[in-house]
């Protein structure tokens, strides 16, 4: 094989081999695809687009792009998949806390969750030599704003488990008015920092209260989710259900991928 002497251009990004172990390696191919151009699409470093900033882990993008990006050729024909197929496979992995999406006046904004913890070359136990380049900060944090409060990266766990409850409470209700998703993320930081929630306990029970007629209506905000954690989770011991959609293989210890139980340091 010819030696390589050159860089190779564009960049990297990386996959975990634990992936083959995860739900999304039997789902769709149409989902496989998508979730796979998200990852290589998505910002390597936060950025301006316009008067826009981009953050890592992020794409702004929309439909027609994404099809154009998935097409592949029959013959001498280009063949892509519907936008029908796009939405179900986003939809999928959003259910999943894998991805979320904003619509905004330029496209769809993705978000790949955890992009930060799955891209850091660090964290992988194998990785040896020096990583040229920027570094990976692993901190949920971008920053404080106006120096009082923290603000959490649209790819970290805490985020993620926020937009989870808003995009759920959102699927039963669509005009449910948008909350401050960094305030539910607060919530949700001190659930797993203080309160010692792992993050696929939080995950578990949020879907559980989002899927229960009568605790569906009552944990509407990530505060009251941290408020009434304990009775939820007796309510859902009691029960004996699990919802269908909660059973990822993320939802057990041995086979927690997309969330990892890190533990936060104090802001």
């Amino acid at each position: 094989m010819a030696q390589i002497t050159s860089e190779i251009g564009k960049g990297f990004v990386l996959k975990a081999r634990k992936i083959e172990d995860s739900e999304i390696t039997h789902a769709s191919p149409c989902t496989r695809e998508l979730f796979d151009l998200y990852i290589r699409q998505a910002s390597f470093r936060d950025h301006k687009v316009g008067d826009r900033t981009i953050c890592r882990g992020q794409w702004l993008t929309s439909y027609a792009r994404i099809q154009d990006a998935l097409h592949w050729t029959s013959g001498c024909r280009p063949v892509t998949y519907t936008r029908g197929q796009i939405e179900a496979a986003t939809k999928w992995l959003r259910s999943r806390a894998m991805v979320t999406t904003a619509k905004t006046t330029d496209g769809m904004l993705i978000t790949i969750c955890n992009y930060s913890v799955y891209q850091d070359p660090n964290r992988y136990g194998r990785h040896t030599g020096n990583h040229d380049g920027d570094h990976t900060d692993a901190t949920p944090y971008i920053g404080r704003k106006n120096g009082l409060r923290m603000v959490y990266r649209p790819d970290s766990v805490e985020f993620g488990l926020a937009k989870l409850l808003f995009d759920l409470i959102r699927e039963r209700k669509p005009d449910f008015k948008e909350p401050d998703l960094q305030t539910w993320a607060k919530d949700i930081d001190l659930m797993a920092r203080l309160d010692g929630r792992s993050p696929e306990h939080i995950e578990a029970v949020i879907r559980w209260s989002q899927a229960d007629p009568f605790w569906q209506n009552n944990v509407l905000s990530a505060g009251k989710l941290r408020e009434k954690f304990d009775q939820l989770e007796l309510k859902k011991k009691a029960s004996g259900h699990v919802p269908a959609e909660s059973m990822t293989h993320d939802s057990t210890p041995e086979e927690a991928d997309r969330l990892l139980k890190l533990v936060r340091p104090r802001p």
